[in-house]
Formats: C-alpha cells, structure tokens, sequence
C-alpha cells in the first residue's frame, strides 16, 4: 500500500499549497486523477484522524461527474495508514468536502438555500449569516441568485400588514399616517445614504464565518440581558424620531457585519429606547421591506448590466424555483414571528443565536469557512 499513499500525498500537497488556485477545479482534477487508485482499495475503509474513527462504504458510481466533488471520494482515501488522515489538516479536509454534498442534485441545494433565506430573513437571527454557514457544504449560489431570492422573501410578507397598507393608501391625509410614514422613510434614507457610502468607498461583505460567529454571539447576548433589563419598566407602542435615527443606523451596523440581522439590530435598539416588543417587530419589517427591495433592485439591475466576465449563465429556473420557496417558507415565518411576539420576549432567539455561534465555532476549528 505505500506504493498507493506515496503519489497520493504528493498530489494532495500540490493541491493544498496553491492557495490562488480555484479549489472546485482543482478537487475535480484530483479526483480524476484517484480514482483508478481507488479501484485497489477493499469496499470498506477506515479513517483516523482529526474526525475520529469512522467506516464508509466505498461509492461505486464515478467520481466528480457532474454533481462536484464526492464526499466519497474525499475519505476513500486510505485503508491501513492511521497516519494519513490524520497528516491531513482539518483545514485540507473542510477544503475537499467544504462547499458540495455527496451526491446532492442541484435543485436539492437550491430549495435548501430558498427555506433558509425564507426562515431567516425577517427572523432576529441573520439570513446572511445562515447562508454563509450552509454555502460550506451547499454548492455557492451567484450574488445574483442571493440577491433574488431575498427579494422573493421580502415580497411576500406585505399581505400581513394589511391595516398599515390601508392607512398608507386612503388614510394618508392624515396626521398619525403621515408621521408614521415619514419616520419609515427617514430610517431609509438614512441607511440609502450610509450604504451608497459604503459601496463607493469600495465595501465588501466579509464571506468568512469569523465575524458570523462574532456577531451572532453579540447580538445572543444583547437579547437577553435587554430582555432582563426590560422586566419592570414600561415600553410604549410610539414610533419616536430617536427611534427612525437609530434604525436607520441600526440597519448599516447589520449592512457591515455578517450575523448581526438587519432585523435583530432594529429590534434591539427600538426596545432600548423604549418601543413595546410587537410595535418594535412591525416598524422593523416596515422600514426593512423598502430598504432591501431598493439594495436588492439596485444590485439585480447592476449585476445584468455589467456582469463578471468570468460569471456562468444564470440557471433562471432554478433561480425561479428558489423564489417561490423562499417567498412562501418566509410569508409563514412572519406570520408566525408577528403573533409569537404578542405573548413572548426574544430571549429564545438570543439562545439561539449564542448556541449557533458556538457550532460556528466548532465548525471554525474543524477547517470550514476559513
């Protein structure tokens, strides 16, 4: 066997020193190139390492055709050598199995990514954060794609403020609507102005799960020592200027760092101030639906007009089909979210922000989205 594992590492030190290289390209022509080894191999294997002591049968069907890089072929790598895998850092192994599922259809992943965007959209818990988390396993969806697919979701949840659309539409001359209206409006302007800064002086959202992790924890942490802070004062369902000001900046905060939530940042500073939990949660989604549609509609129409030059064709169906999910999954997690909200402090979403950030960090320390 050491006649086998010898030209095996050396192409696994070739392909892990390139950093520059495209990974997804450069694991195809590995496989490739394994896969005649792998013939020698018995049907079943053991690997020992970083990830413990586990057995796989091994897949029989052909290596990295079409679907990506088979976690099969990844781990059918060694049958007696407990040195091997262990030689082979937590790093090396995320990169190899990071961003494909073993033997995922394609259309499998995109309503995967559209429940996600769905769910966590308007929930205080950060979309973009979650879609970062699952992009180390599903394949990476184009900017475009994110960008539609939030649109979809956003969409879908104007039927459930159906008195504020009819106050806006015949109710507009008066006082209460305009006022309320224009502290939407100023908290929109507000984070327009903020994120056309940002974007000229040349602002990329950080792709990596270090700042996720960061800002999830923050945010788990902020929910529940605000909840405790509020248990004996008395919160107020006005809209004040301090508070359209605040959620105005509140939305560039979650614009710059990945896992804050657009919505859990808005949430938490209208309860500082002194907003009740459900007037809190509808000036939020309020001031979040235009804010995401204009970014959303600018970045659509920038991303068709000037296209990356290295970009592939769009798959639109799957673009559509991913639409449809995330507007549908995100309409009942609003729906839900609104009446939870009545009855409930955001405690639990807090838990749960601080216990997700703790498997990013497990996740970190196992060699993914570094």
């Amino acid at each position: 066997m050491p006649h086998v594992l010898l030209p095996i590492l050396i192409r696994m030190n070739h392909l892990f020193d390139h950093e520059k290289l495209d990974v997804y390209e450069e694991s195809l022509a590995f496989v490739a190139w394994l896969e005649p080894i792998l013939q020698e191999l018995p049907k079943t294997i053991a690997v020992r390492g970083h990830l413990g002591r586990f057995r796989l049968p091994v897949a029989r069907r052909r290596l990295g055709a079409g679907l990506g890089l088979r976690l099969g072929a990844a781990t059918q790598i060694s049958k007696c050598a407990p040195g091997f895998a262990a030689g082979i850092s937590r790093l090396s192994l995320g990169r190899i199995c990071g961003s494909y599922v073993a033997f995922m259809p394609i259309w499998i992943a995109v309503i995967v990514l559209g429940i996600i965007e769905g769910i966590t959209e308007f929930l205080p818990v950060s979309s973009t954060g979650h879609l970062l988390i699952a992009e180390c396993w599903l394949p990476r969806q184009s900017d475009l794609f994110n960008i539609v697919i939030q649109c979809g979701a956003v969409l879908a949840v104007l039927p459930l403020f159906p008195e504020r659309l009819r106050q806006f539409a015949f109710e507009w001359r008066k006082k209460t609507t305009q006022d309320y209206a224009l502290k939407i409006i100023l908290a929109f302007v507000l984070t327009g102005i903020g994120g056309f800064i940002m974007e000229k002086k040349g602002f990329k959202l950080p792709e990596r799960l270090q700042p996720v992790a960061v800002a999830l924890l923050a945010g788990g942490i902020a929910f529940i020592v605000l909840e405790r802070w509020l248990r004996r004062r008395t919160l107020t369902d006005e809209v004040t200027w301090t508070i359209a000001v605040a959620v105005g900046f509140g939305q560039l905060l979650a614009a710059a760092f990945p896992g804050t939530s657009r919505s859990g940042a808005s949430i938490i500073l209208c309860l500082l101030l002194g907003l009740n939990r459900p007037a809190a949660t509808e000036y939020s989604f309020l001031v979040g639906i235009p804010t995401m549609l204009a970014a959303g509609g600018w970045k659509i129409f920038q991303a068709l007009r000037h296209p990356p030059l290295d970009a592939a064709p769009e798959n639109w169906g799957m673009v559509l089909l991913a639409f449809v999910v995330a507007s549908m999954v995100s309409f009942i997690a609003v729906k839900w979210l609104l009446r939870y909200v009545q009855t409930h402090t955001f405690v639990a979403f807090g838990w749960y922000r601080i216990a997700l950030a703790v498997v990013v960090g497990l996740l970190l320390f196992l060699g993914y989205g570094r």
